[in-house]
């Protein structure tokens, strides 16, 4: 009996063993999972930070250039994720600032030489009122001359009528 309990106690503690070494295997497995997982998990939330931030950063350089007034700056997007769609918008909205502001430019372009226009028009305007201001001028100088020549004549032909009067009286 007593090499039964003996036969019994060793498989017993071979047992024991063979569990805390299972056990401490378990916990060793345990623990390079967990460094697995949370290394997966770091991998992951960083690849999906890179793909969100990316384009925001890309978003926030063409709207640097276009407050410097280079409108040409676009997304390049093949998502079809909220990142895609917000990048089409960029783009729709890109496009759309830079149609209104060549408006702009078309129109202040037209209005400079229209401006031009009514300038000249306005010059020889005013050059034509000093040319007959000049005119009158010299007209109303030529009648003030005729007006005394005929004052002058009216009074010379007085003078030789009276002294054609005091001829014929006198004869």
């Amino acid at each position: 009996m007593d090499d039964l309990e003996h036969a019994s106690q060793s498989d017993k503690d071979a047992a024991v063993a063979s569990a805390a070494r299972n056990q401490s295997r378990a916990r060793v497995t345990s623990a390079i999972l967990i460094v697995v997982v949370l290394l997966c998990g770091f991998l992951i939330s960083m690849h999906l930070a890179g793909r969100i931030a990316a384009p925001i950063v890309a978003a926030t350089e063409n709207l640097k250039r276009m407050s410097n007034g280079d409108l040409s700056g676009r997304m390049v997007t093949n998502a079809n994720d909220e990142i895609g769609e917000m990048s089409r918008h960029f783009n729709a909205f890109a496009d759309d600032i830079e149609r209104v502001i060549r408006s702009v430019r078309s129109g202040a372009t037209a209005l400079a030489g229209a401006s031009g226009q009514m300038a000249a028009t306005a010059a020889s305007l005013s050059q034509g009122t000093s040319d007959q201001a000049a005119s009158v001028q010299q007209t109303t100088a030529s009648l003030e001359q005729m007006s005394a020549s005929i004052t002058q004549n009216a009074d010379n032909s007085r003078a030789t009528e009276l002294a054609a009067l005091g001829g014929a009286k006198d004869a």
